[in-house]
C-alpha cells in the first residue's frame, strides 16, 4: 500500500487548556510569591476578565484597604508580577461600576473564607458528637462551649549556611 491511512497517524497530544479562572488564580498565586502582602489583597479583587493585556477587577466597598494596596504604591509590583505570570505586559484596571460588581464571581479571598467556615463547621460537628467530648460533658454537667480550629504552620525553610572551603 503506498498511500497512508489517515487512522495509521499518530495522535496528536492535547493540549492543556487553562481558563481564564485558572490563568487568574495562577497570576495572583504569582503576586504572592513575590508579595505576599499585595498578594493577600489582591485576593480580595473580584475578577471580570482578562483581554488586550488588561486584567479587570472590582473591589467590593468593604474591601477598600485592599484595593488601595494594590492600586496604591503596590500596583507596579502588583503589575509587573501579573505580567511575568501571563506572559504579556498586563496592566490591571478597576471597573468602578455597581452592575460590573454584581455580575462578578466572588473573590479568591471569599472562596478561601466560605472552604475555611464549611470544614470549621464539619469540625465543630465532630467535635461536639465525638463520644469522649459527650462522656465529659455528661461526667462534669457541662457544656462545650466553642471549637477553635487551629490552621497548620508550615514552618519556613531556611536556607543551608554555605559550608566554607577547606584547604589543605
Amino acid at each position: 500500500m503506498l498511500a497512508a491511512d489517515a487512522d495509521d497517524e499518530p495522535p496528536v497530544a492535547a493540549s492543556v487548556v487553562h481558563t481564564e479562572d485558572q490563568r487568574w488564580r495562577a497570576a495572583v498565586e504569582a503576586v504572592r510569591a513575590a508579595s505576599p502582602r499585595h498578594g493577600a489583597s489582591l485576593t480580595h479583587a473580584r475578577f471580570l476578565g482578562l483581554s488586550g493585556g488588561e486584567a479587570r477587577v472590582a473591589f467590593d466597598p468593604s474591601a477598600s484597604f485592599h484595593r488601595s494596596t494594590v492600586f496604591g504604591s503596590g500596583r507596579v509590583l502588583v503589575e509587573q508580577a501579573l505580567s511575568a505570570s501571563l506572559k504579556r505586559p498586563t496592566k490591571l484596571v478597576e471597573d468602578l461600576s455597581q452592575a460590573a460588581l454584581a455580575q462578578a464571581p466572588k473573590s479568591i479571598a471569599q472562596e478561601e473564607a466560605s472552604l475555611r467556615a464549611v470544614r470549621e463547621n464539619a469540625i465543630d460537628g465532630k467535635v461536639r458528637a465525638h463520644p469522649a467530648v459527650r462522656h465529659l460533658e455528661r461526667l462534669i454537667g457541662a457544656a462545650l462551649e466553642h471549637v477553635q480550629v487551629l490552621e497548620p504552620v508550615v514552618p519556613e525553610r531556611v536556607p543551608d549556611a554555605p559550608v566554607p572551603d577547606e584547604e589543605p
